[in-house]
């Protein structure tokens, strides 16, 4: 079972059906509201330079990655093959 963080943001709900369905226990949904949400999201991004070196990084496995999991990590991410 996987789950990207950014399907887990968008659609908790539809994330946590299938993590339940795949463990066979009860899907009685719970409470999927964010709590403690920071108003400030400005200081959760990197810099230009340090996003370009942490892409450069990433990149090199993003073949092995995508056929260990089976999705195309390039088009999930936007990234540029």
């Amino acid at each position: 079972m996987l789950f990207f963080f950014e399907d887990l943001i968008k659609q908790p709900e539809q994330c946590f059906i299938k993590l339940s369905n795949f463990l066979e226990v009860s899907n009685e949904m719970i409470d999927c509201k964010a709590h403690n949400v920071s108003p400030d999201r400005s200081s959760l991004y990197f810099s230009d330079d340090s996003y370009h070196r942490l892409l450069a990084a990433i990149k090199e496995d993003c073949p092995k990655l995508s056929n260990l999991i089976g999705v195309d990590v390039y088009d999930k991410w936007n990234f540029n093959k």
